[in-house]
């Protein structure tokens, strides 16, 4: 028993770890790979980034983002202690939020 909760704890915090990366690298990733990042621009998207994310709340920000980050639904579950179906529903929830308020700031 003791040694299958060592690596239950280690799995969990292990992937804890991995959800605790720089929001910006997440970003990087899906922007263009032959841009040179200007810092200040960097800056202003980091904080324009910063205060959707802090609109929308941490409820639907936190499984929204691991999601994006590819853990599976199972995964993300998991990791916060609540039934898939929450999971899933959080993420579409994000998602409408989101694009909701870039559709009202920016228009189409």
């Amino acid at each position: 028993i003791m040694r299958n909760t060592f690596i239950n704890q280690y799995r969990k915090a292990k992937l804890r770890r991995n959800v605790n990366e720089p929001v910006e690298s997440f970003l990087f990733a899906v922007e263009n790979k032959n841009a040179i990042p200007n810092q200040g621009e960097v800056n202003i998207r980091m904080q324009e980034y910063d205060r959707i994310f802090g609109e929308i709340g941490e409820i639907y920000s936190i499984p929204f983002l691991m999601f994006y980050r590819g853990y599976e639904y199972k995964e993300i579950a998991g990791y916060l202690d609540i039934p898939i179906g929450t999971v899933k529903s959080r993420i579409f929830l994000a998602r409408k939020k989101l694009r909701k308020m870039i559709n009202d700031r920016y228009g189409n």
